[in-house]
């Protein structure tokens, strides 16, 4: 009876032998699995046994053994002369008595277990092409296992934490740009605005203009005609800061942003932006054309009543310049100097086990903490009191083993409440830091057959 429906068993050099129960037609050698014995049962148990005074025997907790494989199959091949060379390669199948990997696919999982050569692979011609073989395996483990699945958990908390960023003007800007495509780079928004603006061009991230340029020019940042008033939604009576580099090849010129704002009723309104506090529509920033690139920043405060806005960057009374350009123009809102930050929404996460056997995650942490961690699931938790090194990872198996930097230092550890998932089953994992810390955890699990 056929059990499995692909098998690949591969070396510890890489090396590896793919068969199924239909492979592919036209190879030259074509592999098929007919079974493997021990796949399903093949595990003994080893366990105590001692004669009571009276009726009956006390019996000792039993555990299981190591698993008895035996891999069936055959090879057609188009000649004797590939036939040869595929009796060689079974022959050598897991030559060098290291451990490698059988992995199967039954119907319902594909499952893995470590395997290493039991005896000589035996082979018989079957005719003068093809060959049947069984290759006797043994594994250390009675357990077979599917593929591990991974996702990453940030602590609590993540987000918060005092900050004061200095030279900002009393404010921080965030790190989202209001400006649709700044560079240049989408035609379609290139287009619009160069319509709009004549004699702008984009040319390799930066916006350029040779002709017509003494007096003033504007370009409209808008992304399309519909966004006049409309480019970015506004948080009424909040600051933005905003930013753009200019390049004057010599003379001079006064810059400055055009801020538009759609207000609550419906209606359009012009605030000037300024260098300090508040608007000021008539102040410009001079800048010299030094063949320099400068960055030009400048603050604008949104209406008490306005709902969103549109921009334009404007490179005024130019004088003695043959050439203007400006790049990477910026909008972006503000928040006070001084903030404790906002808690992120973590993204909630669970490890389960569609098998039939107990099945233990693997907590990889890559983190600076100067008191360690807690990891585990829900309140069963192993603790790792000791600092901690975003380059060298901590990997807790819950299975009984802590490892940092790829050594064995289970036991530095102080709690031990090692996790495991049941059958069928779905859990909580957790992580926190001990004194605080930056950093994040992998989280590792699989479901786990016997």
């Amino acid at each position: 009876m056929v059990h499995v429906r692909t098998a690949q068993l591969t070396q510890a050099d890489g090396g590896r032998w793919t068969m199924s129960t239909a492979p592919r037609q036209g190879d030259d050698s074509r592999w098929f699995v007919e079974d493997v014995d021990g796949w399903y049962g093949g595990s003994g148990l080893r366990g105590g046994a001692t004669p009571s005074y009276n009726h009956g025997t006390f019996l000792s907790r039993g555990f299981r053994e190591g698993r008895t494989l035996t891999l069936h199959g055959w090879v057609e091949n188009v000649d004797t002369d590939t036939r040869d060379w595929q009796e060689r390669n079974i022959s050598g199948m897991l030559w060098d008595g290291m451990t490698g990997e059988l992995t199967c696919d039954d119907g319902n999982a594909v499952m893995t277990t470590r395997v290493r050569l039991d005896g000589p692979p035996q082979v018989v011609p079957i005719g003068v092409r093809d060959l049947q073989f069984q290759v006797p395996l043994v594994s250390e483990s009675p357990f077979l296992y599917g593929d591990w699945r991974e996702f990453s958990l940030d602590p609590p908390g993540v987000g918060v934490g005092f900050e004061f960023p200095p030279f900002t003007g009393g404010v921080m800007p965030s790190k989202i740009n209001g400006i649709t495509d700044p560079l240049g780079l989408d035609p379609t928004i290139t287009s619009y605005r160069t319509t709009t603006s004549p004699g702008w061009a984009a040319v390799n991230g930066e916006w350029v203009k040779t002709e017509d340029i003494s007096g003033n020019n504007a370009m409209r940042l808008n992304p399309d005609a519909d966004s006049f008033y409309s480019d970015i939604p506004l948080v009424p009576g909040k600051r933005y800061r905003m930013t753009v580099e200019v390049y004057l090849d010599a003379g001079t010129a006064q810059v400055r942003f055009a801020p538009r704002a759609t207000l609550d009723d419906g209606s359009q309104s012009y605030t000037g932006d300024g260098p300090e506090a508040g608007g000021d529509p008539g102040h410009f920033t001079d800048v010299e054309g030094t063949g320099e690139w400068v960055e030009v920043t400048r603050w604008w405060d949104a209406p008490e009543n306005g709902v969103a806005a549109s921009f334009d960057v404007q490179i005024n009374s130019v004088s003695g310049a043959s050439e203007v350009k400006f790049r990477n123009p910026t909008v972006r809102s503000t928040e006070p100097i001084i903030t404790f930050g906002t808690e992120q929404v973590r993204e909630k996460h669970f490890v389960w086990n569609d098998g039939n056997a107990d099945s233990y995650p693997r907590f990889t942490v890559h983190a600076d903490s100067p008191g360690g961690f807690s990891v585990g699931l829900v309140d069963r938790l192993v603790t790792y009191p000791w600092p901690t090194y975003a380059d060298v990872p901590v990997t807790v198996d819950m299975e009984g083993a802590l490892f940092v930097g790829g050594r064995d230092q289970t036991h530095l550890l102080h709690e031990r409440n090692w996790s495991k998932v049941p059958p069928r089953t779905i859990d909580t994992p957790v992580f926190r830091f001990l004194q605080g810390g930056r950093g994040f955890c992998t989280v590792a699990h699989r479901d786990t057959y016997i």
